[in-house]
């Protein structure tokens, strides 16, 4: 298992920090590669914009929001991976304030996000970025959970690259699966689309930035479903109006976006198939 500890740089602002993050193992050599002693280790991260790297994906503590809180506000964030189960962990605790305004979005990243989070730059995945055009199906497994007293949205961020090179300027749209959430998406409401028996709605805005549209698929409803067809959204996104012909996939990031409040989720037994045309 290959670990490294590092921090970044967030969106287009570099951070420049010591990543610490905590290392939990039951007594014996971290330089062991026995699975017995493998399978007992806890990897977790609380601290802001810290990243682990775990095999292929990252775990990324983005927080990069938190510079809208008052001075004086007290706040917590981590994300733990269980290696035995191979689970991830969400813990949050945000005040609540009269400026609500975005906090972050703490997620697991698997390719080459845009916006790089280690010093090499490298994905973590060797199939990322990837040719839309060579996609016949792509399914994400996963079981995901997630409880708050406050306001957040447990959701998939896919980034869309209008080159095969993983860069901010390349984005040629973002797309966003929205699974459990306690907010109304106030975008432009633009369809609705069956998959699998669960209803989504979907959203546009164009205004944030002309350049690079936002698309989100809302799941209606409490019932979430445990098979994410990617393809199926993309199949989407091309017949209400943005072509992702001759497009790329940066990577597959799941995290839960942060506004208010005290909350943790889970994401177990998780996977993604790929299919090629």
């Amino acid at each position: 298992m290959k670990i490294k500890l590092f921090l970044i740089q967030v969106r287009n602002i570099s951070i420049f920090l010591v990543a610490l993050t905590s290392f939990y193992s039951c007594p014996s050599s971290e330089t062991s590669n026995s699975s017995s002693e493998i399978n007992k280790k806890v990897l977790e991260t609380n601290i802001d914009y810290g990243v682990i790297r775990i095999d292929n994906f990252d775990l990324y503590n983005n927080v990069w929001g938190k510079a809208f809180l008052q001075a004086d506000s007290i706040y917590s964030n981590s994300l733990r991976y269980n290696v035995k189960n191979k689970t991830v962990y969400w813990d949050w605790n945000w005040p609540f304030e009269a400026q609500k305004e975005l906090k972050g979005y703490p997620s697991i990243v698997i390719g080459d996000k845009p916006f790089p989070l280690l010093s090499d730059d490298s994905t973590t995945d060797a199939r990322f970025p990837l040719s839309i055009n060579k996609i016949k199906k792509m399914t994400f497994y996963g079981n995901f959970n997630a409880i708050s007293d406050g306001e957040f949205n447990y959701a998939f961020d896919l980034m869309v690259l209008n080159k095969n090179n993983s860069r901010p300027d390349n984005i040629k749209i973002e797309i966003m699966v929205w699974l459990i959430s306690s907010i109304k998406c106030k975008e432009e409401k633009r369809d609705e689309i069956n998959i699998n028996g669960f209803w989504y709605d979907i959203y546009v805005n164009t205004s944030w930035n002309p350049k690079t549209p936002y698309v989100a698929f809302v799941l209606r409803g409490k019932n979430v479903p445990q098979e994410i067809p990617i393809h199926r959204i993309f199949d989407e996104v091309d017949k209400i109006g943005f072509s992702l012909n001759n497009s790329y996939l940066s990577a597959i990031e799941v995290g839960v976006e942060i506004w208010t409040g005290h909350g943790n989720a889970s994401l177990s037994n998780w996977k993604i198939d790929i299919e090629y045309k």
